[in-house]
């Protein structure tokens, strides 16, 4: 791919250095030699004995959500199974700054696999993920006048 190309696909940073392509990793954020960023970010996706992965796809710490969290929901369950899982801080925090980070499907603690959002309904407020993180990316669209690339 060519330098700037997978960058601007995933929405992650890149940059030359010492005559070098170098790709921010969208897990950890270092950056990476461009022609290893796909095994490199293969580590970060291997699943644990649950079945979630080792680590999610998150912004760089100064692009997450500042503000406070205390009437944002954090809890979701699962109306197949009744499992309720609670959501990272920092995966809340980078939704919030860009809520088409995600691809519609996330974690079931009690089903130990990955389940749509249309299935899973907020513990606080009995909205569907759907329809929370819909309304996010309307609300996106617009204060910047369109999707982000990536």
């Amino acid at each position: 791919m060519d330098p700037g190309a997978y960058g601007k696909h995933v929405g992650t940073d890149e940059r030359l250095r010492d005559g070098h392509h170098e790709v921010r990793c969208r897990f950890c954020h270092t950056y990476v030699d461009a022609r290893a960023i796909g095994a490199h970010e293969a580590v970060h996706m291997r699943r644990r004995p649950d079945g979630q992965q080792q680590e999610h796809i998150t912004l760089p710490p100064d692009r997450r959500y500042a503000g406070p969290l205390d009437d944002v929901p954090q809890v979701y369950v699962h109306e197949a199974c009744g499992g309720a899982t609670g959501m990272p801080e920092e995966i809340i925090r980078s939704y919030l700054g860009q809520p088409f980070l995600y691809n519609g499907n996330t974690f079931c603690t009690g089903c130990g696999t990955y389940v749509p959002f249309t299935d899973l309904v907020w513990e606080e407020t009995g909205e569907t993920l759907d329809a929370y993180t819909r309304a996010l990316q309307a609300e996106y669209i617009r204060k910047h006048g369109g999707r982000p690339c990536g």
